[in-house]
Order: C-alpha cells, then sequence, then structure tokens
C-alpha cells in the first residue's frame, strides 16, 4: 500500500515532517504481505470497519476526554466547540479508514495543525489530543476484541499508533509553517493592519475583521491603547513594555512607532483586571504613556486612541510612568480644547502668569503640591521641605492674584482647573504680551 502523491507533496512542502515519517512508510505501510500478514491484515481490517460504524459515538468521546484532560481546549473562548468536534471526527475517520486499507490521508492533520496554531493553541496541547483520540480507539478496540481475540490486535495496535504518529507529525509541521508564517509578516504588513484597526472609520468592515484576524486579536475582548512619548527617536523607549506585555500568557499585542510616540493595541482574552495588568507592566518605563479606558471590540479602538494619546499629553512634562484617560477627565477636557484651556488660565490667572518665570512657577508648583497633599499645610511643607508659613504665604499671594479663594467651593474649583491649564498651555501667559515684573513670594 503506497503514499498517494498529494500526501507526498504535503510532506515535501512542510519540510518538517519528522524521519519517523519516512520510516513508516519504508516499512510499514509498504512492505510486501506473506500468507500470514496477509490474513492478519484482514482482521484489522474486520475490526475497523467495526470501528467504522462506531465513528459518532468515538468522536464524541474523543471530544470528551479533550475537554476532560486538557485544559487549554476547555477553558479557551476562541476555538468554536462545532469546530472542535468536526476536527476530532475528521481525524478519526482518516485513522479508521487508514486501518481498512485505505491511504493515510494527512490532509485534515494539517489543517488541523493550521488551524490550531491560529487559535493560539500550544503545539503540546494539539498532540496531547492526539494522544488522547488514538487512546480512545485503542480501548475501543480492546473491547472489541474481546470477543473476537486475535493476532489481529497486535497489528491493529501497532498501525493505530503509526497512524497517530505520521498525523502527530504533520499536524506539527503544519502548526510550526502557521507559526513561521505569521511571524514573517514584515514590520511594514503589521503596521498596515494594526493602521486599520486604529485609524477607522472603515468602510468596509471586513477589511477591520481581516485586520483583527490576521494580527491575532478576538473579535471580543477586553482592549486597552497605550500610548508612549518618544523623547530619542534613536531609542525604543516602550521596548521594555513589549517585552512585559509578550510575556503575559493572557495578552495578545500590535505595535507602530510614529516620528514622537510609539502606539500599542493590547487586548486581554482572560478575565483579569486588564487596567492592573497595564500599570504593573508601564511601571518605572523611561517615558510617559496615556492609557485608554476598556473597550471590548476593536472597532472601538479609534476612539481609545485618541483617549490614550489625550492622556498621555495630559501628563506635566518630564514626569514618567502611566496615565490613565479615566483618572484625568479635568485634564483630558483641557487638552481636547487647547484654545478654551489658553483663556481659562488667562482669565482665572492672569496676574500670576504675568509674573516673571521663577516667582510664577514656584507659586503654581505650591498649590499643586498642596491639592495633592488634600490641602494640609503641614504634609505640603514636608514634601516641599518649607515652613508652613511659607506655604500659607504663597497659597494667599495666590489668592489674592488670582481674586479666589481655596476656602470657596467654586473658587477652588475654579483654580484647580486654571492651574492644570496653566501647566497644560504653557504659552497661555504670553497671551497678553510679555510678562510683567514682579516681587518674588
Amino acid at each position: 500500500m503506497g503514499i498517494s502523491p498529494e500526501t507526498e507533496q504535503f510532506a515535501q512542502f512542510l519540510g518538517s515532517v519528522s524521519d519517523n515519517y519516512v520510516d513508516v512508510k519504508a516499512t510499514r505501510m509498504e512492505q510486501p504481505m506473506t500468507g500470514a500478514s496477509t490474513a492478519r491484515t484482514a482482521g484489522v481490517h474486520a475490526l475497523a470497519l467495526q470501528l467504522l460504524g462506531e465513528r459518532d459515538q468515538i468522536a464524541d468521546a474523543v471530544l470528551a476526554r479533550i475537554l476532560a484532560d486538557e485544559t487549554h481546549y476547555e477553558e479557551s473562548t476562541l476555538i468554536p466547540l462545532a469546530y472542535l468536534r468536526s476536527s476530532c471526527e475528521a481525524n478519526i475517520d482518516g485513522i479508521l479508514r487508514h486501518l481498512t486499507g485505505e491511504a493515510l490521508d494527512t490532509k485534515v492533520a494539517f489543517e488541523t495543525g493550521e488551524r490550531k496554531a491560529g487559535f493560539g493553541v500550544p503545539p503540546e496541547a494539539m498532540l496531547h489530543a492526539y494522544r488522547l483520540g488514538g487512546r480512545t480507539i485503542w480501548d475501543r478496540s480492546v473491547e472489541l476484541a474481546d470477543r473476537q481475540v486475535g493476532p489481529e490486535l497486535l497489528d491493529t495496535c501497532v498501525r493505530l499508533w503509526e497512524s497517530i504518529d505520521v498525523l502527530s507529525d504533520v499536524a506539527a509541521g503544519a502548526y510550526r509553517f502557521r507559526s513561521d508564517a505569521d511571524a514573517r509578516l514584515d514590520r511594514a504588513t503589521r503596521r498596515r493592519l494594526l493602521d486599520v484597526i486604529l485609524d477607522g472609520p472603515v468602510q468596509d468592515t471586513r477589511h477591520l475583521w481581516d485586520a483583527v484576524r490576521a494580527l491575532g486579536f478576538p473579535e471580543l475582548g477586553s482592549y486597552v491603547v497605550v500610548v508612549g512619548k518618544i523623547h530619542d527617536h534613536g531609542h525604543d523607549e516602550l521596548g521594555a513594555l513589549r517585552d512585559r506585555v509578550a510575556r503575559l500568557p493572557d495578552l495578545v499585542a500590535a505595535w507602530r512607532r510614529e516620528p514622537t510616540r510609539a502606539t500599542g493595541l493590547i487586548c486581554c482574552r482572560a478575565d483579569a483586571d486588564l487596567d492592573l495588568t497595564i500599570r504593573d507592566a508601564v511601571r518605572a518605563l523611561p517615558t510617559t504613556v496615556g492609557v485608554s479606558r476598556v473597550f471590548g471590540r476593536p472597532a472601538d479602538a479609534p476612539r481609545g486612541l485618541a483617549e490614550a494619546d489625550v492622556a498621555m499629553h495630559t501628563s506635566t512634562s518630564g514626569l514618567t510612568g502611566a496615565t490613565a484617560y479615566r483618572q484625568v477627565p479635568v485634564e483630558a477636557l483641557l487638552v481636547r480644547e487647547p484654545a478654551g484651556a489658553a483663556d481659562l488660565a488667562r482669565l482665572v490667572l492672569g496676574p500670576v502668569l504675568d509674573l516673571p518665570e521663577d516667582d510664577r512657577r514656584v507659586l503654581i508648583d505650591t498649590a499643586f503640591a498642596w491639592i495633592d497633599c488634600n490641602g494640609s499645610t503641614s504634609r505640603t511643607a514636608e514634601l516641599l521641605h518649607y515652613h508652613r508659613n511659607t506655604v500659607r504665604y504663597r497659597l494667599r499671594r495666590l489668592e489674592e492674584l488670582s481674586g479666589r479663594s481655596f476656602s470657596d467651593p467654586r473658587g477652588t474649583a475654579e483654580l484647580f482647573a486654571a492651574l492644570h491649564a496653566a501647566r497644560l498651555t504653557p504659552d497661555a501667559n504670553a497671551a497678553n504680551g510679555s510678562a510683567t515684573p514682579g516681587s518674588s513670594p
């Protein structure tokens, strides 16, 4: 019994089918038949025909065994159960037909390996599933042979595991081929695919879903966009973040780099606190990173990109680490409306902004420190290494120049917004011309 030309082409195409495939082909599948071996082979065929009649029941048993014994299949939300059941049946059908005397067809094994790689099933889990399938067929063969004991059982065992061996090799080769093909998606290609997702809207949603699948993202999940500021064009400032995300098993990500920023689309495929995961991953990065709110569909990625970009720009120059969009609503509004922010800063803090730069900075920094310390003068003094009276004096000076009071809720709200506006629009102090001299507080 020979190997079909089509199967041979598959083996050559993969280039990674093990030497065992060649040994099996040469020593088992093509060996001449003696009279005794012909009789035993007939017994194998008869047993296989019985098994083939029970194919549906065996496929159900294999599926149940895989879901019970292999956690990657049980926990996966990406593999449709109907597909997994049909894959079990197709592989079992090929094995049993081979035991009846037909040529071993490896096309199903090739498709199995290629699809499992696309679903992100670990290769060891896929090969374990093949062994579970073989064990289930063997268990049923033993049960049937108990009623018709004969030498054909030994030959059935040999040929069954030879088939499992070959199909596992082909599936593993196809898995590696798909994985290598995915890895060979060059940076420009991945960049174009990510552009389709991030830059929307897409006229034809098929292009969006094609990009989503090509980059390995699920259609539903917990997504965020992160945007990091690039200070040095020759330095990969988000490299550490990419490395950390790549080491986390439940995350999938794609990245792009632009002249002044780097952007990442990150998805968590498991039930996890994605906000916390990203904050941990971003900690201690040497750059400013904005993080969008979590969203559930890739189609919402353009909004996520806008949020992450705004969040990045709300961070004060010189600070590093993550800034989440949902944590800076006032600052985000000011960044989105820069002209209005500059007007607000001038309206509330005009006399403060007209001070010399050093005097202006001292007043504004003291006010921010006091806000960060929840209005505690003592804690502000400790933080800034000043006497409490110095802090009180500077706050009073700010109140006098602005005409607002920190003891008045409305005045506090206006000062809070205006201070952020002044920090986020550094040119606001130049709106009315050059600054006027003033005394140091």
